[in-house]
């Protein structure tokens, strides 16, 4: 079943952010209904103009979802989901990867640097 952004209602006047909120809408389909993993996400450009957005807010939703898991992007190929939410593809039993998050947490605060920082400096880590 492909994903189906039409259902993605937009609110401006809502507090949380127009990537935030194309993001819930995204992980509630994926949640929803039965997804492929592989399956080929809609473009940023695409999903843009369809949402009326800007393509950065897209780009944005997609990274939010990446950035837990559930999508995966290939430079010049697109973005394709990379696990269900509801599978434990991962493999991590979710008291130990919260244990995880927790120390990360611990670390982040006690430096310097920001979340945001460290998940992208892990994300180029990865890719090496």
């Amino acid at each position: 079943m492909k994903i189906d952004l039409s259902h993605i209602q937009l609110d401006l006047q809502q507090k949380h952010s127009l990537a935030n909120q194309i993001a819930d809408g995204l992980r509630q389909q994926i949640q929803s209904a039965s997804k492929t993993v592989g399956q080929e996400m809609p473009s940023v450009r695409s999903a843009a103009a369809l949402l009326g957005v800007n393509f950065n807010t897209v780009a944005r939703a997609y990274r939010i979802l990446e950035n837990e898991g559930l999508l995966s992007t290939r430079s010049g190929k697109g973005t394709f989901l990379r696990r269900d939410i509801n599978s434990d593809s991962v493999g991590i039993p979710s008291n130990e990867l919260d244990q995880i998050c927790k120390q990360i947490k611990a670390l982040v605060n006690s430096s310097s640097f920001s979340l945001s920082q460290v998940i992208v400096h892990l994300q180029m880590k990865k890719r090496e």
